[in-house]
């Protein structure tokens, strides 16, 4: 099963519950596809519940960091991908408060804001403010 059919057969009315039982039965929740993880995938979907399961079930600890696996398409963690859903998802305007409860989820989870193997560097953070909406900008902190 892809990440995309496990997140699309857990979504709607009993979604959580779908989503949970089959992590239970062994999904795995660091499942990688085209570079991506389920947890980048919840992030871009606004799924805060599903981002919340899949922290639960320790999605990426393996990378070492929890959160911070960067996919191979955009070069971004789960966070980048919030923060650009924020701005350019299609009724993104409308969506703002679930994006911001997502950017604060994977906040208070403990996303990095550097890029892999770069710790004193804030570029990665740059990036995201440049990325983010007014709102957004706000949760972020002005350097690290």
């Amino acid at each position: 099963m892809t990440l995309h059919e496990l997140l699309d057969h857990s979504y709607g009315h009993d979604g959580d519950k779908t989503l949970r039982q089959r992590l239970g039965e062994g999904a795995d929740p660091n499942l990688r596809d085209d570079g991506e993880t389920l947890l980048h995938v919840a992030a871009r979907r606004r799924r805060d519940s599903a981002v919340a399961i899949l922290l639960e079930h320790g999605a990426d600890v393996d990378a070492g960091a929890p959160l911070d696996i960067f996919d191979s398409i955009h070069g971004s963690s789960p966070i980048g991908w919030a923060v650009h859903g924020a701005r350019y998802s299609g009724a993104a305007e409308q969506r703002q408060e679930a994006y911001l409860e997502l950017v604060r989820m994977l906040l208070d989870a403990g996303s990095s804001l550097h890029y892999p193997g770069q710790p004193d560097d804030d570029a990665y953070l740059r990036r995201l403010r440049k990325d983010a909406t007014p709102k957004i900008q706000e949760l972020l902190p002005a350097r690290i």
